[in-house]
This record gives C-alpha cells, structure tokens and sequence, in this order.
C-alpha cells in the first residue's frame, strides 16, 4: 500500500486548544480557546490547511507535517528578536508562531517578521537600484 492509495479524513474545521481545555471543550462545546496564543494558531491552522487542501492530494499528512512545526512553540526563539515571548498589540505575551521552512527553519513573532520583511524589502530595492557593474 502507498501513501496515495489510503484513505484520510475529511477536516470540517480545527480547533486548538491547551491541554487542560480539552476536558472543558468536550463538556461544553467550546469552539474557540481561552488563551490568545491557541485563538492565533488555531486561525493560522486553518488558514494553512484549507491552502494545502487545494494544492495537495496527500493533503492530511501535508497538514500534520505542518502541525508537527509547533512541537516547540514555548521553546524556540524568534529569530528576530532573540526572544521566546514577546508583547504583541492587543494580545500580551506570544511566542514565535510564524515558521519558515528552512534549512534551518526560522521562527518570528508576527511583529519581527514584518519588520524582516520590510528590511528585506528595502534591501531588495537599494541591490536592484544599485548601476550593473558589467
């Protein structure tokens, strides 16, 4: 059997939560977490999922593999800043939750990575203005 050949769930939705939410979740129904952090990657989850869904067929594994980048989320530090937390407007404190894929793979918080985006950016602009030296 390969791969291809198995047959995956369909995701309805997802829903990320902290571990002692689970137990609450199955009591009342709850859809959302109480905790800013899981709200984010819960967002960012279905987000990436509905992306892979149309442009994977091995779609379910596409997603745990993508899942499985957040194993570390309170360990890893920003690749910008240096740090595990960071304030983050209207949210607190927030670990690093965007992942781009590498190697290595380097991890943001949302504000560091605007702010390597915009750096890149400009630094884009200055090299393509710049004369040809040829």
């Amino acid at each position: 059997n390969t791969i291809s050949s198995l047959s995956f769930p369909l995701i309805e939705s997802v829903l990320i939560l902290g571990c002692e939410e689970i137990s609450d979740h199955v009591k009342n129904s709850q859809n959302i977490s109480k905790y800013h952090v899981f709200r984010v990657l819960t967002t960012l989850a279905t987000e990436n999922y509905q992306s892979i869904s149309k442009s994977s067929p091995n779609h379910f594994i596409s997603f745990i593999y993508w899942l499985d980048q957040y194993h570390n989320l309170f360990e890893k530090k920003c690749f910008g800043c240096g740090n595990v937390l960071s304030v983050s407007v209207g949210s607190g404190l927030l670990p690093p939750v965007i992942r781009v894929r590498g190697p290595p793979q380097l991890v943001f918080h949302f504000e560091c990575y605007q702010e390597q985006a915009q750096f890149s950016f400009s630094l884009f602009q200055t090299q393509s203005l710049q004369p040809s030296s040829s």
